[in-house]
């Protein structure tokens, strides 16, 4: 296939193909939630969350071949897609680059595809958008800062699987939690204070659990102390102030998540899925999974890509190394080494090269042993 014609569109400084500002936009937005509210759907795999942004960067691949790229105004986002308004019809199939603007800065070109085209209203025209892969919700949701944020709209219970240390101080929200779990294939162990937490976290656990506040230390200080021993067990806080939680710094600690108190059955099982089923999940169906062989070779390479790097200042180049590597990972089933990728990832993302040092460090260690193995 020839190389798609470039045209250049002239939008006289247009916000977008619609001409909204930001407020007409929000107004939009709203009126479409509110047509739509109770109307979810029962097919829906990822949550959606407000996404509203009056100008969006999209480049189309019409089915002439020739691509055109535009300004769209954005409603919503998912793990999965997005949606966004424009004032004409698009033919469902064509491909898109998005540029997604992140939280720290900057924009994300991310690769999909038009799902479908609705009528709204007038000359307006929603685009579902669907991603070749899936974005990490954090890096372009600013809700995710001061509110629960999951990725899955809906859980089977039965698909959550391993054992979680539930660290609680009180009986009955122990209980609680315990019930609330009692369709799942999660077997809990509790610890009933913050420092019997710190204790018993070395031991292997797929994922952690702990109330915030408790009388001898916080659930963040917790965190920090399992990581200086070197845990990097996933770790859910559970609060009922999550403005005071987030003031303590809960972000800035690596792979970490939040749930509201008072719990909810549904809000607790999809805080769970986002660490077990969703971080880091790229475990593909049985007959589509790499050979050993396969998986070993893509270890080797990365760790040499990881040693080449070890003196480079490149974001871009370490970053998409660890992102080969939390998939290696995954595709071998060692779980420590897709943690501590994703672990990199997200101090990268946060803090820059130097300070993720020494988990690159950590990770060209494991992907070493790994590749001996």
């Amino acid at each position: 296939m020839s190389e798609p014609q470039r045209l250049k569109v002239i939008d006289a400084g247009r916000p977008n193909t619609l001409g909204l500002t930001q407020a007409a936009l929000k107004l939009i937005v709203e009126k479409l939630d509110a047509a739509e509210k109770g109307k979810a759907s029962t097919k829906r795999n990822f949550s959606r969350w407000p996404f509203v942004h009056a100008s969006i960067k999209v480049a189309i691949v019409q089915p002439s071949g020739s691509e055109v790229t535009l300004k769209l105004a954005a409603r919503n986002i998912s793990r999965g897609g997005v949606s966004l308004l424009h004032n004409c019809f698009v033919h469902p199939g064509s491909q898109v680059i998005v540029s997604l603007p992140r939280l720290a800065g900057g924009a994300k070109d991310i690769v999909g595809s038009v799902k479908r085209c609705l009528h709204r209203r007038g000359v307006l025209h929603e685009l579902g958008v669907s991603f070749e892969e899936e974005i990490e919700l954090r890096d372009f949701v600013g809700v995710a800062r001061g509110t629960d944020l999951f990725s899955l709209e809906r859980i089977e219970p039965d698909k959550l699987i391993g054992t979680v240390l539930h660290v609680e101080d009180n009986d009955v929200d122990a209980r609680m939690f315990a019930h609330f779990l009692r369709e799942t294939q999660l077997r809990v162990k509790r610890a009933k204070s913050g420092l019997e937490g710190v204790d018993m976290a070395v031991q292997e656990f797929n994922l952690i659990v702990s109330d915030w506040r408790m009388p001898d230390i916080t659930g963040t200080e917790m965190i920090r102390r399992i990581r200086e021993l070197g845990v990097e067990t996933p770790v859910i806080l559970s609060t009922s102030d999550p403005l005071g939680l987030m003031k303590e710094g809960l972000w800035d600690e690596t792979n970490t998540g939040m749930v509201s108190k008072p719990l909810v059955q549904q809000n607790l099982l999809r805080a769970i899925a986002e660490h077990l089923l969703v971080v880091g999940h790229a475990a593909q169906p049985e007959g589509q999974r790499p050979s050993p062989l396969n998986v070993s070779s893509a270890v080797s390479e990365y760790s040499a890509k990881l040693a080449a790097l070890a003196d480079s200042t490149d974001l871009a180049n370490i970053r998409e190394t660890c992102a080969g590597v939390r998939s290696a990972g995954a595709a071998a089933g060692d779980t420590n080494l897709m943690r501590v990728a994703e672990n990199a990832i997200n101090i990268l993302d946060s803090k820059g090269v130097e300070t993720a040092r020494p988990l690159l460090k950590e990770l060209t260690r494991l992907t070493k042993s790994n590749k001996a193995a």
